[in-house]
């Protein structure tokens, strides 16, 4: 029961009544609407997919669009100036650009290479 989604004190209540899994939470159970959809697709063992909404969304989107990944590392120990424990640092990112619907994915990438802070170049 602890992962309904954010369940908070209802998933204490649920296991206090003895309910353990998603399928098994009552009909009259108070819910959320992504609750209901979760405890929906754990009964049906398919997914929640709305696709009108789905639909909606992509449709709003505008060109260009970009597709942007980025990774960090983080230690302990701040390696730069600066920085806090933890604080994340990003080293490499890979750039995908579509400036129309038609057109090819324009690609921009970076790597950090060396011990120097990689933020500037980063950046």
């Amino acid at each position: 029961m602890t992962n309904l989604y954010r369940g908070g004190a209802k998933r204490f209540r649920l296991l206090q009544d003895g309910i353990t899994t998603l399928a098994d939470i009552p009909d009259d159970f108070k819910q959320s609407d992504n609750q209901k959809f979760q405890r929906q697709a754990a009964r049906s063992g398919e997914a929640h997919i709305d696709k009108p909404a789905i639909t909606a969304f992509l449709n709003r989107i505008k060109m260009p669009v970009s597709y942007l990944d980025i990774e960090t590392f983080g230690t302990a120990i701040p390696l730069f100036d600066g920085l806090r424990p933890y604080q994340q640092v990003p080293f490499q990112f890979s750039l995908h650009i579509q400036w129309s619907k038609e057109a090819e994915l324009e690609h921009h990438s970076f790597l950090a290479d060396g011990q120097a802070d990689p933020r500037p170049e980063f950046t």
